[in-house]
C-alpha cells in the first residue's frame, strides 16, 4: 500500500492536485458532491484524482475490515478468487442498478411536457450520474484488491 502512496503522492505532485489527507497522508481528490462533478465536468477530472479516489475506497475497505464489519477484503492473500469474484459481481451489480435508474431519469427528461416537470428529471439524471460513478469508483478499487491479494499470494509463495 505504500508504494501506492507514493506514485500518487509524486503524480499529484506533479499536476498539482489539491490533497487531502488520509492516516496514511495519501493524497486523495474526492468528489464531494454531485454539483462538484458537474463544476469539473468529466473533462477536467485527471486520472491522477480518479486514481486519488480509488485509493481512498481501497482505505475505506480495509477500515470497515479492521473495524469488524467484514472479516476480509479482495486484498486478503489466502482468499479465493471465488470470493474475489462474487465480491467483483456484487459492487458491478450496483453499476448495473446507477445505468438502469440513469436511463428512467432520462426517459422521464424526454417525455416531460412542462419545463418545471423537465429541470426536476435532469436533476434526477445528475444524481443517477453522480451515483453511478461513484459505484464505478467501488468496482476499481475491488479490482485493485483482488490485483493486491494475488501479489500478497505470490509474495508468500516466494517467501
Amino acid at each position: 500500500m505504500e508504494r501506492k502512496c507514493e506514485a500518487a503522492h509524486a503524480m499529484t505532485a506533479m499536476m498539482k492536485v489539491e490533497w487531502r489527507g488520509s492516516a496514511r497522508k495519501c493524497p486523495l481528490a474526492r468528489v464531494e458532491s454531485t454539483e462538484e462533478v458537474e463544476r469539473k465536468g468529466s473533462k477536467a477530472m485527471s486520472q491522477v484524482e480518479i486514481i486519488g479516489e480509488i485509493i481512498e475506497e481501497r482505505d475505506r475497505q480495509e477500515q470497515l475490515r479492521q473495524s469488524g464489519k467484514f472479516l476480509w477484503t479482495c486484498s486478503s492473500p489466502n482468499i479465493d478468487n471465488a470470493r474475489r469474484l462474487a465480491v467483483l459481481a456484487e459492487e458491478f451489480g450496483e453499476v448495473s442498478r446507477e445505468v438502469v435508474e440513469e436511463i428512467i431519469a432520462s426517459d422521464k427528461s424526454n417525455a416531460a411536457l412542462l419545463d418545471m416537470v423537465g429541470r426536476i428529471h435532469d436533476e434526477e439524471k445528475r444524481d443517477a450520474r453522480y451515483r453511478l460513478r461513484l459505484e464505478l469508483v467501488q468496482v476499481a478499487a475491488v479490482a485493485m484488491a483482488w490485483i493486491e491479494g494475488l501479489d500478497a499470494a505470490a509474495d508468500e509463495e516466494r517467501s
